[in-house]
């Protein structure tokens, strides 16, 4: 996911995103080409099931979202933002852990980046 915005992989200094337990996440990130100009995939990356990873002793990070929950299993694209999003719903989730959630693009590499539910 080329969203490094929230990626501590791309940017060490940034501080993971911790949502409220229950909440309506919206995940989002962009393609780009290598000259960096966004680009929209020949098929839509797919949403795979997140992977629960370590309890997490952190406090909430991010806004409460209330968005509607994504249905299906790929990523739609925002013309306007040229950008994918998936809205995760995370009533059925449980919280306070971390959690991997990725996106298969279409060339079958898949990305992936963790937040935390509290």
């Amino acid at each position: 996911m080329d969203d490094s915005e929230n990626d501590t992989t791309y940017n060490p200094t940034q501080t993971l995103s911790v949502f409220k337990g229950g909440s309506t996440i919206p995940v989002k990130f962009q393609l780009k080409n290598a000259s960096g100009t966004p680009l929209q995939a020949s098929s839509a990356p797919q949403w795979l099931t997140p992977q629960k990873l370590n309890a997490l002793t952190a406090t909430t990070t991010e806004l409460l979202y209330t968005d509607p929950a994504s249905t299906g299993t790929t990523y739609s694209w925002d013309t306007t933002d040229k950008q994918y999003h998936y809205n995760w719903k995370t009533k059925e989730v449980t919280p306070g852990y971390w959690y991997r959630i990725f996106a298969r693009l279409d060339d079958g590499t898949v990305q992936s980046v963790i937040v935390g539910l509290r």
